[in-house]
């Protein structure tokens, strides 16, 4: 919906710097202001932590305000500054979904199949990683992305 209405064009270069600023200007206004009157410098860190206090109140609103802030400054700059792609990019980007929706169910074959090989674990996890990568976006590109039944969903 948001594609199709247009939602993220209507932010302008400007409001992209302002709210940029808004997020992070207004996230350390707001972090510092609960540790200066909310107990923090003198150890009192449980009101931080949740639950119905105003510190942990203005934790959240914090973490909202700069968290909505960068993100609408991102998508004004990157909008501005890297809108194009390539030949290779726009590979990723269109099997972007499939790889999203299908990349479990490969994770976990691929996962299976190497129950029997035995290096270190971060050896593993590192050629698991990589190897459902390339069988993910192999998949899409190759057979999900040209499957009638899924080529309009993906």
């Amino acid at each position: 919906m948001t594609y199709r209405n247009g939602w993220l064009e209507k932010f302008t270069r400007s409001m992209g710097r302002y709210w940029g600023l808004m997020g992070l200007v207004g996230g350390i206004i707001l972090w510092l202001t609960g540790i200066l009157l909310g107990g923090a410098l003198k150890g009192q860190m449980a009101p931080y932590q949740g639950g119905l206090h105003w510190q942990s109140l203005l934790e959240c609103c914090r973490e909202q305000l700069a968290g909505v802030g960068i993100s609408i400054f991102l998508i004004t700059w990157f909008r501005e500054r890297f809108n194009k792609q390539g030949r290779i990019a726009r590979f990723f980007s269109a099997n972007a979904f499939a790889v999203y929706v299908f990349h479990t169910p490969i994770l976990i074959t691929l996962s299976k199949m190497m129950i029997g090989v035995h290096p270190a674990l971060l050896v593993k996890f590192l050629l698991l990683t990589l190897l459902s990568i390339v069988v993910t976006y192999f998949l899409s590109g190759a057979l999900l992305r040209r499957t009638p039944l899924l080529k309009n969903i993906l």
